[in-house]
């Protein structure tokens, strides 16, 4: 009965495991969607404070846009009256001193002219900002829109999750009160079994005082069995209890009238020499025996009950050993799969990524030996824009350092960790390859925070807080610490 509750018990036990192992995963990726809910809000503000600084923006060049046209009408009106007043010029220089009036009049017009010149080139330079506000307030207004759709989204999720921690805690408190009654059981089992336990050790106690005591009995019989052997030896040498009656003209004495003790022995008039190397061979058994041993016979019971014991537990070990080699045997079945899985998705993503980091070109993974993937390693051939395919050891360093950032990023992709610290990833690479680098850096931010080591000035510019260390007067490191989005309203205010 206790085997069946411990049973049973363990069964509970395991399904109780299950159900928190599935309480902590939906509790983790509650907490996971209610952090990304709160990310996304907190985006969805930042994104409406731009729009809305945008559309201020917007509406004050609209404004400005429509005073410059304003002007630009009053300049063209004044061109116009310049040229009227160019044209009555012309007709009094005919009249009146040519040359001095004309140089007057080229100069008047020279200024108009230039006056307009600069009235077209800011019209246009408004104009162009316009547009370029009109694109940025669309894509503001895009993403808006997608984060509005994801916030729904985690919030569907969100929804989801509760219920489905609801209906874990039900099934936890049905186990519960399963668990309860079956426990009580086990505790009145366990303490049954600690009586019988104490009445089997005083069982047991009491079976080792009586072996104890028989061996006692037993050594004692032996040794009085030696000591009766050993007085009937000393008799006989002592008292010679032998009668030599074959010789009727020697005088001896005659020997106690021993009954039943007294032997006749025989004439032997030759001894055999058979029957000397039989004593012979009879007293070396004898020595090579020795003295006999009366706990022979128990300390071969314990050893054949050990080896018993032991022949067992090497049974056990050896099933367990097949069993383990069967889970490994699982687990590496199981790691290939992953790995295979993992590594299609890595390359998919690393050949994309690579494109769009160096501009075109291509490269792919590959594995050193398909054929064992436990074992097998990875290696990488590029071909850059314009080149032939090659390894990665003949690269340069820039190379190099953007193919490594192309295959993080595809990790990254495929499996988005909360956290990443890059340092000085960037040291190598050109302005173009770093622009190419922090656009990836902006879309991977989405989903994993960066923190980034870096002396690039353009990889500086594209961080949202800044954290600088520099040396003060008295020669002691500081810390200096900067969010760029406050210190852009700082510098607008």
């Amino acid at each position: 009965e206790i085997d069946a509750l411990e049973g049973e018990l363990d069964e509970v036990f395991k399904t109780l495991i299950t159900v928190r192992e599935v309480e902590q995963d939906g509790r983790f990726n509650l907490e996971q969607s209610n952090l990304r809910v709160v990310a996304a809000e907190n985006h969805k503000d930042r994104v409406e404070a731009q729009k809305r600084e945008v559309e201020e923006e917007y509406l004050q060049l609209e404004a400005e846009l429509l005073e410059l046209v304003g002007r630009a009408e009053s300049v063209a009106s004044k061109r116009s009256q310049i040229d009227r007043e160019l044209q009555d010029a012309i007709s009094m220089v005919d009249r009146a001193e040519p040359d001095v009036e004309m140089a007057r009049l080229e100069a008047r017009l020279e200024v108009a002219r230039r006056a307009v010149d600069e009235m077209d080139s800011r019209i246009t330079d408004f104009e162009e900002r316009l547009r370029s506000l009109s694109n940025d307030l669309k894509g503001w207004t895009d993403r808006l829109d997608a984060n509005q759709a994801e916030q729904v989204r985690l919030r569907d999720e969100v929804s989801e999750g509760e219920t489905a921690m609801r209906s874990i805690e039900e099934q936890l408190a049905v186990l519960s009160d399963r668990m309860k009654p079956l426990e009580q059981e086990l505790e009145q089992s366990v303490a049954s079994l600690s009586t019988v336990e104490v009445e089997e050790s005083q069982a047991r106690e009491s079976f080792q005082l009586s072996e104890r005591e028989r061996s006692h009995i037993q050594i004692e019989l032996a040794r009085r069995e030696e000591e009766l052997i050993s007085l009937r030896r000393r008799i006989e040498d002592d008292f010679g209890l032998v009668a030599f009656n074959d010789y009727p003209d020697t005088p001896d004495q005659e020997p106690l009238p021993f009954e039943g003790l007294v032997k006749k022995l025989t004439r032997v008039a030759e001894m055999p020499l058979e029957l000397e190397v039989q004593v012979n061979q009879l007293r070396a058994q004898l020595r090579r025996m020795g003295a006999v041993n009366p706990e022979a016979e128990r300390e071969y019971i314990e050893v054949s009950e050990r080896s018993k014991f032991l022949t067992t537990q090497v049974d056990d070990l050896r099933k367990a050993e097949t069993q383990i080699q069967e889970v490994i045997a699982e687990l590496d079945l199981l790691m290939e799969r992953e790995f295979r899985k993992t590594f299609d998705a890595v390359a998919v993503a690393f050949r994309k990524t690579f494109t769009r980091l160096f501009g075109g070109g291509s490269a792919h993974l590959m594995l050193t030996d398909p054929d064992d993937l436990t074992q097998t390693g990875i290696d990488i051939e590029a071909r850059l824009p314009g080149r032939r395919t090659q390894g990665l050891a003949v690269l340069s360093g820039g190379e190099r350092s953007l193919t490594a950032c192309a295959l993080i990023f595809a990790l990254l992709q495929v499996s988005p960790p909360p956290f990443c610290i890059l340092d000085e990833v960037d040291a190598m690479l050109d302005d173009a390859n770093v622009i190419r680098y922090i656009e990836m850096l902006r879309e991977l931010s989405e989903k994993t925070q960066f923190i980034l080591i870096t002396h690039n000035r353009l990889t500086v510019q594209a961080a949202e807080v800044v954290y600088g260390i520099s040396m003060g007067a008295d020669s002691v490191s500081r810390v200096i610490s900067l969010k760029l989005d406050q210190a852009e309203e700082m510098v607008a205010a």
